[in-house]
């Protein structure tokens, strides 16, 4: 069994200068994400925290976003934090656990990766 970590942080005012925030946002986000981030009113900081969530689960993986497409990778916020991989793609993952934080100008994500060997 191998164990892997993932950090990203990201400055929350990153999101308020993309141009075109809706495509962004169906770029990235599948459609129970982008459920929550409109209960959230948009919030930037629910954006960014989500979005580094992705960026820290591909670090983990040794994948970069580069190899695996931000859909690949599923937030959802039920009475915890729970992350879901397209399992097609990443068979090996035996359990993801994630934390998303922000804080000022901030946001942040961590997660440790199960993998089998």
């Amino acid at each position: 069994m191998k164990i892997r970590c993932g950090t990203d942080i990201l400055r929350i005012s990153r999101i308020g200068e993309i141009k075109d925030i809706d495509r962004f946002i169906n770029k990235v986000f599948t459609d129970v994400e982008i459920e929550y981030i409109e209960s959230k009113n948009r919030s930037f900081e629910t954006i960014a925290g989500m979005y580094c969530l992705k960026e820290a689960v591909s670090k983990a993986l040794k994948t970069g976003i580069g190899k695996m497409a931000f859909k690949d990778v599923e937030t959802i916020h039920d009475e915890s934090l729970v992350v879901k991989l397209n399992e097609g793609k990443f068979p090996k993952v035996i359990s993801i656990d994630a934390s998303i934080s922000h804080d000022g100008d901030y946001a942040v994500s961590t997660c440790v990766i199960m993998l089998e060997d």
